[in-house]
């Protein structure tokens, strides 16, 4: 479902409140150093924040004799100062790899975020 929101300006086409139906978990990732010199990598909440999520395409390879996929996501979700490429996304059992942080219309009421899931293999 989509509401069309008029600013005098014109319109922009964004998800209605009842469209953001998902619970998304956004990971701040970290390195810090460990006793013997080595980095770790260390995950923390940084928002879990409501959003709708829209599969858009997937594909599979075989590398190395094992079937890999990879699916791509758009996850639109209400602004929120701090996002960036950097971090993860956890929603459902998956976790996505965040591509691109767009703002839409360049205002900061949505944002449209491109992300990736890259499967275990078989």
């Amino acid at each position: 479902m989509r509401c069309k929101k008029t600013d005098g300006r014109g319109s922009a086409t964004m998800p209605c409140a009842s469209a953001l139906n998902e619970q998304v978990t956004f990971v701040q990732l970290s390195q810090t150093k460990n006793d013997t010199g080595g980095f770790e990598v260390t995950r923390s909440t940084f928002a879990v924040c409501m959003a709708s999520v829209t599969p858009k395409h997937g594909r599979e390879f075989l590398i190395a004799g094992r079937i890999d996929s990879v699916d791509r996501y758009e996850i639109k979700m209400r602004y929120l100062p701090g996002i960036n490429s950097a971090m993860e996304i956890t929603w459902e059992e998956s976790t996505l790899q965040i591509e691109s942080v767009i703002l839409v219309d360049g205002k900061k009421n949505f944002y449209s975020i491109i992300a990736r899931n890259e499967g275990a293999g078989t």
